[in-house]
Formats: structure tokens, C-alpha cells, sequence
């Protein structure tokens, strides 16, 4: 059964994140971004999850 988490990692002027495909026996593939500190790109981050179909858990 696949499903996706993601991670949030925040700093002051580079925010990044990771959202990654994790199947139970197999290979992880994950997809990294870095975003800028400016209002509309914290907004593309927060959106990313859900946009991502990333569970909640």
C-alpha cells in the first residue's frame, strides 16, 4: 500500500520541503523544493501538502 508524507523544514529566508511516495516494500521517491521567504510562497508551501494528496496522520 503506497501513501505520501511530507516534511517541513523552516528557516528564516529558505523554507524547503519534502513530500515523498513511500511503498511499504520498495523504493521511496521524493520530490524536494525550496521557497523564498515571501508571503506568496509560504502560501504555494502550505498548499503543496494538500495539492500532493499528502495523508493526514
Amino acid at each position: 500500500m503506497a501513501y505520501r508524507i511530507a516534511a517541513v523544514d523552516v528557516h528564516k529566508k529558505m523554507p524547503a520541503i519534502v513530500v515523498s511516495d513511500v511503498e511499504v516494500e520498495g523504493e521511496f521517491q521524493f520530490e524536494r523544493r525550496k521557497f523564498g521567504a515571501a508571503p506568496g510562497e509560504m502560501h504555494v508551501l502550505a498548499d503543496l501538502p494538500g495539492q500532493r494528496e499528502v495523508e493526514d496522520g
